[in-house]
């Protein structure tokens, strides 16, 4: 489906601290396959109600996680969910 498409959305648990393994190789592959990316943050609402982990801790950390393995995807949107 990556071959066919022009962007492609990667949806995360927002829950989750760091990303894992598969998610660092499906971007690897994004980027492989030349499509755009934009990173989907489900359950996003579950951090609100918390005041230990917050959206923007989330969304900061995926993009320094991004930048660190990645710097080409410095810019990418991390959408709410």
């Amino acid at each position: 489906a990556m071959k066919l498409a022009e962007v492609v959305v990667l949806v995360l648990d927002a829950e989750e601290l760091y990303l894992h393994r598969q998610e660092i190789a499906i971007c690897n592959a994004i980027l492989e396959e030349g499509r755009a990316l934009v990173i989907a943050a489900n359950k996003m609402d579950l951090l609100e109600m918390s005041s230990q982990y917050t959206p923007a801790d989330f969304t900061n950390n995926v993009r320094k996680q991004l930048e660190d393995r990645m710097p080409i995807l410095r810019q990418t949107p991390i959408i709410p969910m």
